[in-house]
């Protein structure tokens, strides 16, 4: 059988990169364990809270960024493989037609450029990622502190309902068309210019949904799930796992002023009324949790009129089957691989009679 010039290359190119066949498995994990999160937040919608599936989606993304450190440390550790679960097979056979070849030698730069087409759209994502940060401490930089007492002392009350012991700064901004909050250690909410005019109903409403912000950590969640996501850039499913955990986390802030305020139609007055006040508006683009997406909105009012909020907050003992789904998984993917790379003996060149030696077709080969 004659194999083209372009499998010849393909056949180099894997033969000589035995780390691809370790990338794809790792991809394939991903999204598996991608895809079983979905189908266990699907059957079990009802009964978790929005806080519970935030955290699933969150450990989905934290698994499958894990995989590789704990398939590493296994091999490092020499641990025995208690099962091998092979997917596809990718092995060299011999061949007794001799084919003209193509050196594996004469392609080194093969590898060096795959790895640097897939770098170059993490880095890209990362340099998003960075200047939405920058722009964000920049507008911070240039806010105004809020001085009204009323202000502050409501921040300070509402924080003591929900909590949080960390100090948080109230500031405004004409460069935000929404509000937003940020920050870890020393966390800040920006209100835009209008909100001087907010009536105290709509302005305890945007204070307790970003100190529930606050209070989950969702900050420093996105931050995490967005690397995760970019590192992961060519599983769309990844990409999924991102916006089901940023819109679970919008959820569960909604459930909490629903919870504190138990006024429905108050609170989606108040969201209709900032998107009112964005319409138009134009904002340079940050890494902050904003209080109204555009994309999710109608969504949003739609679960609140209807009472179709999930519960907000989440069951401390949560964090059990967490950790065990989490500890299952990754002890699965350790000990499963689900793609390898074989490479046959080949024969010599004298076995072939001309002295000539021949490059060998791949072939797929169905686990046993």
């Amino acid at each position: 059988m004659e194999i083209t010039a372009s499998e010849n290359l393909l056949l180099a190119f894997l033969t000589s990169c035995p780390w691809l066949s370790t990338i794809l498995d790792w991809l394939i994990k991903s999204a598996l364990i991608i895809c079983i999160t979905y189908l266990i937040v699907q059957l079990l919608s009802n009964k978790l809270s929005s806080g519970s599936k935030h955290l699933l989606w969150l450990n989905s993304l934290a698994c499958a960024m894990l995989v590789p450190l704990f398939i590493s440390l296994s091999v490092l550790l020499e641990a025995p493989t208690p099962f091998a679960t092979q997917l596809l097979s990718i092995q060299v056979v011999p061949s007794t037609t001799y084919v003209a070849s193509t050196s594996v030698d004469s392609i080194p730069w093969m590898s060096g450029a795959v790895v640097l087409l897939y770098l170059l759209p993490v880095m890209a994502l990362l340099l998003k990622l960075t200047t939405s940060i920058a722009n964000v401490f920049r507008i911070n930089r240039t806010a105004e502190p809020a001085l009204d007492l009323a202000d502050l002392n409501r921040l300070v009350q509402l924080q003591g309902q929900q909590r949080i012991a960390r100090p948080v700064a109230l500031k405004y901004s004409g460069q935000v068309i929404s509000p937003l909050s940020f920050g870890l250690f020393k966390p800040t909410i920006i209100l835009p210019e209008q909100a001087r005019c907010w009536d105290r109903n709509i302005t305890d409403d945007v204070l307790i949904h970003e100190l529930s912000h606050i209070k989950r950590l969702d900050w420093l969640t996105m931050f995490v799930s967005y690397v995760i996501a970019s590192v992961l850039w060519i599983s769309p499913l990844s990409w999924l796992a991102l916006r089901k955990l940023n819109e679970e986390a919008e959820n569960s802030c909604d459930g909490t002023v629903l919870r504190l305020k138990e006024e429905e139609t108050s609170y989606a007055e108040t969201l209709l009324s900032i998107a009112h006040d964005m319409k138009g508006d134009s904002a340079p683009e940050m890494f902050a949790q904003l209080m109204l997406d555009n994309n999710t909105l109608s969504m949003r009012i739609h679960r609140i009129l209807e009472n179709n909020m999930a519960s907000a907050t989440t069951h401390r003992l949560f964090a059990i089957p967490l950790a065990a789904l989490a500890l299952i998984i990754l002890a699965t993917c350790t000990s499963a691989q689900l793609m390898t790379t074989e490479s046959a003996s080949r024969p010599s060149p004298e076995a072939n009679g001309d002295g000539r030696g021949e490059i060998l077709p791949i072939v797929a080969v169905a686990p046993q």
